[in-house]
């Protein structure tokens, strides 16, 4: 990155300074905002997979196999096309785009459908079953 930075300002450099200097602040400057910006994501990461801990070792198989039959049961009583497009997009792990393109709506409506689906769901099984959502649907459960 520093290196790209460097030759796309390269015109605009100095040539009475020492280069050495600039690429040492540059580099530190880069290791920090990036050292920053990682050190956001891996508080989250972590927060979601002790999350994930938890719920594992809450559970056994066969009380995880009921509640998945909960959560299954739920998401059939989802109005017909809000279940359909919730469904591809979390059971079949399609993208909006792709979902938008293969029913012929748009992306907007896609997204309204999923959150939808998600605000029933949690309506209709209560907020014990958020974890089950982030096991079940991964991150994408959470917005």
């Amino acid at each position: 990155n520093v290196f790209l930075r460097t030759w796309q300002f390269h015109k605009k450099l100095n040539c009475k300074y020492a280069i050495q200097s600039f690429l040492y602040r540059s580099v530190y400057n880069e290791f920090i905002s990036t050292y920053r910006r990682d050190k956001a994501a891996m508080v989250l990461e972590l927060k979601y997979y002790e999350t994930m801990n938890e719920v594992v070792e809450e559970m056994d198989d066969r009380k995880f196999s009921n509640i998945l039959e909960i959560v299954t049961r739920e998401i059939e009583k989802l109005p017909p096309k809000c279940r359909q497009v919730f469904t591809m997009s979390k059971q079949e792990g399609l993208t909006n785009k792709e979902i938008s393109e293969y029913l012929d709506i748009s992306i907007k409506t896609v997204e309204a459908q999923i959150t939808k689906g998600f605000n029933i769901l949690r309506k209709s099984l209560g907020d014990k079953y958020e974890t089950v959502f982030l096991l079940i649907f991964g991150k994408r459960a959470i917005g």
